[in-house]
């Protein structure tokens, strides 16, 4: 497949897109934003930036840190407006809290999906796997059923 004049344009600004890129992203701008301004998709600019490893997992890192305390801080502004409203004020405060905690589910799922070690549901420190149970029958009788030393009542079919 021939190599066309736009395939080379844009390997030469990959480096600056990339930079800016990442100044963006740590200002709290969407990926798919940055790539539309920069005329490209949006998978490609994440293809560019997962290039980069670990940087790039920084990067995320942070972005998502910040979409977190955004919601957060969001949460409690509006908690502290609702507490000093007066009555006429309440049912707008009420709309901006719904968004605000639809913002903060928000944050709060893009975490828990793009970096489980943080912020994905976590083993408890008891949970070791997998675990066999075996039950050892002694006997079945007309009165019941023994296991170890204790009888179980039922009914024979």
């Amino acid at each position: 497949m021939p190599v066309t004049n736009y395939a080379l344009a844009l390997a030469e600004k990959r480096p600056a897109i990339v930079q800016d890129a990442i100044q963006r992203i740590q200002e709290g701008a969407p990926l798919r934003d940055i790539a539309k301004s920069h005329g490209i998709h949006y998978k490609t600019l994440q293809g560019w930036l997962l290039a980069l490893g670990d940087e790039y997992a920084s990067i995320r890192q942070t972005y998502i840190d910040q979409q977190l305390i955004a919601a957060s801080d969001e949460l409690s502004a509006i908690g502290e407006a609702i507490d000093t409203a007066d009555a006429t004020d309440i049912p707008r405060m009420r709309v901006k809290l719904d968004w605000a905690k639809s913002e903060w589910a928000r944050a709060a799922w893009l975490a828990e999906r793009r970096d489980r070690a943080r912020y994905g549901a976590q083993a408890s420190s008891t949970d070791h796997g997998p675990v066999s149970v075996s039950i050892t029958i002694g006997s079945v009788t007309p009165q019941g059923v023994t296991i170890e030393g204790g009888v179980v009542k039922g009914e024979r079919e």
